[in-house]
């Protein structure tokens, strides 16, 4: 017999002797080790076999039962998801400056350049997770002109813009937080935008609220160029100083909140102005973690933010009058969901109050122009009591849609006429003395988001956003050339700034 022969001989040999071995000493036999190592490339390949492994792992002893319970649990990480809804809007990010523009520098040699990109990526990717398509005004370390920012997003026609920025103060190491710029004359959706965005970044963690300013840091009557050459509501946001070192560090630690909190304010907004969901889409934990954790912490701060509601005196509930713009929440504290906002001089009934921490909020029912009644909570000191006008109005801190958020920019015009419009005698518009043989000019409200145009048509610029349920004043109407029926409006914004322009009549329901 060859050598080569021998050796296989023997080699067959020890493995018979070895299987019989493993029959003999293993309870279950051969098959019972098969069975083991059915059951371990289950725990770390195909999980949606973990069902077969368990039935086998019952026969196999203690192992495997252990093995199969680290099966299910694999398998119930990589299967949880959730739904987020999707939604037709184009958004464009703006990163400031790029390439040979770095914008501020530190000593150390951080960019703000390169801390706005990155951020700007983020808000990128949380954006197309509702389905959001978003336009970027730069994606790489690249130098692009002013000029060519604003028209990549109007040449894309997007809804909302937001440039991101960084400031610097080598002055004053201790100067720090976050700030949004507005137009001088901004329309109440750029205002909106900027509040909805900053609410936001409150919640996800900053060091300082530095509000809303309009024009720019140098002048209250001219822009920043992004923000008045754009054609859809703009803001222009300053993410913390780069000379604070608490700045810094949050800016690192906090960015993919940041990122989400931009993203939320965008949506917010979009909504906020007749935006709808056009569906939903399904995701697993993996891709949306920021989003999860972003929900669990609002839910968590709503559970530890709850206190008993309790009735101001005895003689709630009494009228009283709202004396600024400020957002209706759902719960007695800014971590609370906004139910709608409330518009300087809206008459509102006070039911309740709550007291929060060292905050007093007013528990507020009203019913809209629409009929729909809104209820929610309101802090007191945006709330002038008819019959308790010795309330304390200097409790808490102002929302972001009031003190906290900057004084709203003036115009110059005497407060009394803006409160009567046009310097019209407000008694002639309620009597109608002033009205032509038309009818007009007659009170009437927005039945739902809409622009103001220029001229009768969509062909027309747009001049400012009006929300659902906005106050206007019909001063005439006119047929365009498709046969649409066109009211001329003019309407008051909340920052002064009479408004004129058309809308479609469809739109428009007559007081």
């Amino acid at each position: 017999m060859k050598t080569a022969q021998k050796v296989v001989l023997i080699l067959v040999a020890v493995l018979l002797a070895g299987f019989c071995a493993v029959d003999y000493f293993l309870p279950g036999g051969v098959s019972s080790l098969l069975a083991s190592f059915q059951t371990a490339s289950t725990v770390s390949g195909d999980v949606s076999s973990s069902s077969s492994a368990d039935a086998s792992a019952e026969d196999a002893g203690a192992a495997e039962q252990d093995a199969s319970s680290v099966s299910d649990a694999d398998a119930e990480a990589v299967t949880t998801e959730v739904t987020i809804p999707q939604y037709d809007l184009t958004v464009c990010l703006d990163p400031g400056h790029g390439g040979n523009d770095p914008g501020c520098v530190t000593e150390d040699g951080r960019k703000e350049s390169a801390d706005v990109l990155n951020l700007a990526l983020l808000v990128k990717e949380k954006l197309e997770f509702y389905g959001v398509t978003v336009v970027m005004t730069r994606e790489t370390d690249q130098y692009v002109s002013l000029s060519d920012r604003c028209a990549a997003a109007n040449d894309a026609s997007a809804d909302l813009f937001v440039s991101l920025h960084r400031n610097i103060l080598t002055e004053d190491l201790t100067a720090c937080g976050v700030e949004a710029w507005v137009e001088a004359k901004y329309t109440q959706e750029e205002y909106d935008l900027a509040a909805n965005i900053l609410t936001e970044l409150r919640l996800a963690g900053i060091q300082e609220m530095r509000g809303i300013s309009s024009g720019t840091e140098t002048s209250g009557t001219r822009n920043y160029y992004v923000c008045s050459v754009t054609d859809m509501p703009a803001v222009l946001l300053e993410l913390g100083f780069m000379s604070n070192e608490e700045d810094n560090e949050l800016y690192d630690t906090n960015m993919d909140a940041y990122a989400q909190a931009i993203a939320d304010g965008l949506i917010a907004t979009w909504v906020q102005y007749g935006g709808e969901s056009v569906g939903e889409e399904t995701y697993s934990v993996s891709l949306v973690n920021s989003y999860i954790i972003a929900q669990q912490a609002r839910g968590e701060s709503e559970d530890d933010s709850e206190v008993e509601v309790s009735q101001p005196d005895e003689s709630q509930p009494v009228s009283g009058t709202v004396n600024d713009t400020v957002n209706l929440r759902s719960g007695p504290g800014t971590d609370y969901d906004r139910v709608t906002t409330l518009s300087k001089g809206l008459i509102v009934t006070v039911v309740g109050s709550s007291a929060n921490e060292n905050e007093t909020w007013y528990e507020l029912t009203f019913e809209d122009t629409d009929g729909t009644v809104y209820q929610g909570y309101c802090l007191s000191a945006f709330v002038d009591l008819d019959e308790a006008e010795d309330a304390d109005e200097t409790e808490g801190e102002a929302e972001l849609t009031g003190d906290d958020l900057g004084e709203e920019p003036e115009d110059g015009q005497d407060e009394t006429e803006n409160e009567t419009g046009d310097g019209q005698d407000e008694t002639e518009g309620e009597t109608g003395d002033g009205q032509d043989e038309d009818g007009w000019p007659r009170d009437g409200t927005t039945s739902a988001g809409v622009n103001l145009r220029s001229g009768p048509g969509t062909d027309y610029s747009r001049v400012t956003t009006l929300r659902s349920g906005a106050a206007v004043t019909v001063v005439g109407s006119t047929t365009n050339d498709s046969g649409e029926v066109w009211y001329q409006l003019s309407v008051q914004g909340t920052n002064g700034v009479t408004y004129e322009g058309y809308c479609l009549s469809t739109l428009i329901s007559l007081s």
